[in-house]
């Protein structure tokens, strides 16, 4: 025993004595390896980085976070990759960082995402392809990676780049397939408010919309925006803000999309499964978007998963349709389709003896496809594609028989569109702080209107007589574009971008005027027995237009944006260019309340010239040309925002629009009569809009409760043949007031609940009266559709009104 006594006090006084000397410290490294030994990770550093320092014994770190206080006295710093913790030496040298996000789970990258600083409130947000930069980065930073649907996750910023074709890529994982340990701040709906919405709107936005709407789709998405209006259910259009529909700029992979809804405007002509983001501006956007003067709605398709392949069916009551996805080589692929049941519906009610149904028919269909491909060197290829189209005919006869003899009255009417598009770009990201994207596209839109009345008379005594009237009208449209992007992370709060974009149109128009059994010469030189599009005079134009905008956010309270944009035409015989400003600012008073303002001016230089018949338009696209001037737009908004951490948030918007250059058909002239030359049968007009938004949501009781309402104006103002102004009149899609109401609830992880309350006053209309060209007409009840004049005493019609109950159940 004495032995291991002694042996004891030995090891004993040594200790003491290494204590001791030390003064209760520790070598640096030594402290390293044990925070990482307790962290259940491998200790990695190059010799000489770990300075050879005693330091006080300290507490041993249960957090990665809490090795700051190890590493930062030391000039050091550490970042987590696997199960590594890696040591390295701080350096105050700035520099940048650039890459992409993506999803963990599928590989799409995420648009509209957004990457801060910690501690310093600056940042950038992702472009349409999922790219971000940050400049200014010192070793040691961390940043903070949200996006709606996913945890915020932080992580440290990412070392210098050792080459320009290096890569960064974050990938978040969305919170539904988390770990069950995770806890979620809620589990009721995302708030329905639709504030920031000139943001790229992720998916998630959608499955919003079919909660409060039954349907996740853009047109049912629309229908909730203050400042959006339109015929129930999205008929005849949508009118932002007191511009004409005709007026949006809709893009889809940044191709023009001419054709934006099936069926009037009661569904879009973009599946919402099919889009990856979309991004509203209420007015002309930034200074990138030109060529209309008034919304513009952003569309991007998925690009598919490249994590596996998947594909689904979709069974509705008014279409089929079907998806399929995964990757392609070092890409990926998505691919979906639609088509109408309507026929369906409608033959099997006949068959079943439903004989006082219409004679009408109604379909519609749209294919969709994009394919990605990854680069060497961070380079991306994207390809993408669009067709879709509707038809529409109807035949009604009446047939009138008195003392003279048998009249018989036949109307058909038909209405054809569609619009094939593609879209070939290129976008990399060279160096950290430049973006550069190259776009080629391709935009093919077809229009025939046609109504034909024929008049059979058999009198008793004397041979039968045949009479017509046809009217027909047809437009073709296509498009070559090119532009080209730049964006350049300056310093933080300092962005630039600049581009150019060039826009070749041709233009085939023609209109067809038959009335009797001897045809006469129609307006164009073309076959009289109808309009073959190849043989139609052509118009030939070119929008060419560069554009430059500073986005500069000196502090985080503080931004603002400028832009300046050139749009021209040239090609035809006189030539158009305008410089048109564009300005949006934003401050925060403080952590609740924040102003907006946003000003400037826009450009159309294509007219779809159209009758005011709201269910069965004619309508031409035409160049500026003739007695047609460029429609024209200047914009004010000014707003204020409201937003605490209990999830209140509230904004209101005062909004004003003075529109020039606006075209119509004379309705006197032409509405349900003859054409004998669309140019003189031009009117112009100038209008103006203005309204207050009102938006705001919260939850209460484990439930979110939200509230819009639209107070808004509008007026147009048309000269007549002889060039003196009319009556000013209310537009079409003018709706004074418009009020929604929502609640919804999740009871459980599986089944929600929603109620939206709809209520708007009615919009202006006048009523038609039958006339025709051919023949009197009978005066009593007919149903006879085609040759309505629409030139009667403007009316209002009744308040509409409309309540949606949803139930969603996902297991």
């Amino acid at each position: 025993m004495p032995p291991l006594r002694l042996i004891a006090l030995l090891v004993a006084l040594v200790a003491w004595g290494e204590v001791a000397g030390q003064g209760g410290q520790r070598p640096l490294l030594r402290q390293l390896r044990i925070a990482a030994d307790e962290l259940d990770l491998r200790l990695v550093y190059s010799p000489g980085v770990v300075p050879d320092t005693l330091i006080a014994r300290q507490p041993v770190p249960d957090r990665v976070e809490d090795l700051g206080r190890l590493t930062e006295p030391h000039g050091l710093t550490y970042a987590v990759i696997g199960r590594q913790l890696v040591i390295g030496r701080r350096s105050r040298q700035p520099y940048s960082v650039g890459g992409y996000i993506e999803d963990a789970l599928t590989g799409e990258r995420l648009v509209g995402a957004t990457v801060v600083v910690v501690g310093e409130g600056r940042g950038a947000v992702t472009n349409g392809y999922g790219y971000f930069s940050v400049p200014e980065l010192v070793s040691g930073d961390s940043l903070d990676l949200r996006y709606v649907g996913y945890p915020t996750v932080r992580l440290p910023a990412p070392l210098p780049p050792t080459s320009i074709a290096e890569e960064v890529v974050f990938r978040l994982r969305p919170s539904v397939q988390l770990s069950v340990v995770e806890v979620l701040a809620s589990s009721t709906p995302e708030m329905t408010t639709l504030l920031g919405v000139s943001r790229p709107q992720p998916p998630e936005v959608l499955a919003r919309t079919e909660l409060l709407a039954g349907d996740r789709d853009v047109n049912a998405f629309l229908g909730l925006v203050p400042g959006v209006h339109s015929a129930p259910g999205g008929f005849g259009g949508y009118s932002v803000r007191g511009a004409d529909p005709s007026h949006n700029l809709v893009l889809l992979d940044d191709a023009t999309l001419y054709l934006p809804s099936h069926a009037a405007g009661f569904i879009s002509a973009v599946p919402g499964g099919s889009i990856r983001s979309l991004q509203l501006f209420k007015d002309g956007g930034p200074a990138r978007y030109g060529d209309r003067v008034g919304a513009v709605l952003d569309l991007r398709l998925k690009e598919g998963s490249r994590e596996g392949h998947s594909s689904s069916i979709n069974v509705g009551l008014s279409d089929l349709g079907g998806s399929v996805e995964g990757p392609l080589g070092r890409g990926s692929y998505f691919v979906s389709g639609r088509q109408s049941l309507t026929r369906v519906w409608l033959e099997g009610l006949r068959s079943l003896g439903a004989d006082n149904l219409p004679n009408v028919g109604v379909g519609f269909y749209d294919l969709s496809a994009k394919v990605n491909y990854r680069l060497e060197g961070g380079h991306r290829l994207y390809a993408s594609f669009f067709t879709g189209g509707d038809v529409y005919n109807d035949r009604a006869r009446e047939l009138l028989f008195d003392d003279i003899g048998l009249t018989t009255y036949e109307d058909a009417s038909e209405r054809r569109s569609s619009n094939s598009i593609a879209s070939l770009r290129h976008a990399a990201g060279f160096g950290t702080r430049w973006f550069v994207n190259t776009t080629l596209t391709v935009s093919d839109f077809r229009f025939l209107a046609d109504d034909v009345l024929e008049i059979t008379e058999e009198p008793l005594s004397a041979a039968a007589a045949y009479t017509f009237s046809e009217n027909r009208f047809l437009t073709n449209l296509l498009d070559l574009g090119v532009r080209q992007d730049y964006e350049l992370a300056i310093r933080p709060g300092a962005r630039l971008q600049f581009g150019i974009d060039a826009v070749a149109h041709r233009f085939r128009v023609g209109t067809l005027t038959q009335t009797g059994i001897r045809l006469p010469e129609p307006d164009t030189v073309v076959d009289a027995e109808g309009l073959d599009p190849s043989e139609l005079p052509q118009l030939r134009s070119y929008d060419v237009s560069g554009y430059g905008s500073l986005k500069y956010e000196p502090t985080p309270e503080f931004g603002i944006e400028a832009g300046l944009r050139l749009a021209t035409q040239l090609g035809l015989r006189r030539p158009f260019a305008a410089l048109l400003p564009r300005l949006s600012a934003r401050y925060e008073l403080n952590e609740r309340y924040g102003l907006d303002l946003t000003l400037g001016e826009t450009r159309q230089f294509i007219h779809r010239v159209s009758t005011q018949n709201p269910g069965l338009p004619r309508e031409l696209w035409v160049p500026t040309i003739g007695p047609l001037r460029p429609q024209a737009a200047r914009y004010l908004t000014l707003g204020a925002r409201y937003a605490d951490k209990a999830g209140r948030a509230a904004a209101l918007t005062v909004y004003g629009r003075e529109l020039r250059g606006l075209s119509r058909f004379d309705d006197d002239t032409f509405e349900g009569r003859g054409l004998s030359n669309w140019t003189v049968n031009v009117r112009r007009g100038t209008g103006w809009s203005r309204g207050v938004e009102l938006e705001g949501s919260a939850p209460w009781a484990g439930s979110v409760f939200a509230l819009t309402y639209t107070l808004a104006q509008s007026e147009r103002t048309y000269e007549d043949e002889f060039g003196d102004r009319l009556r000013p009149e209310r537009f079409r899609l003018d709706r004074r007031h418009s009020l929604s109401l929502t609640a919804a609830r999740s009871l459980g992880d599986h089944l929600a609940l929603s109620a939206t309350m709809r209520i708007g006053s009615g919009l202006p209309t006048r009523y038609p009266t039958l006339t025709s060209t051919a023949a009197v007409l009978p005066t009593r009840g007919t149903p006879l559709t085609n040759n309505f004049a629409y030139d009667g005493p403007l009316d209002t019609l009744p308040v509409f009104h409309s309540l949606d109950l949803v139930a969603r159940y996902r297991w």
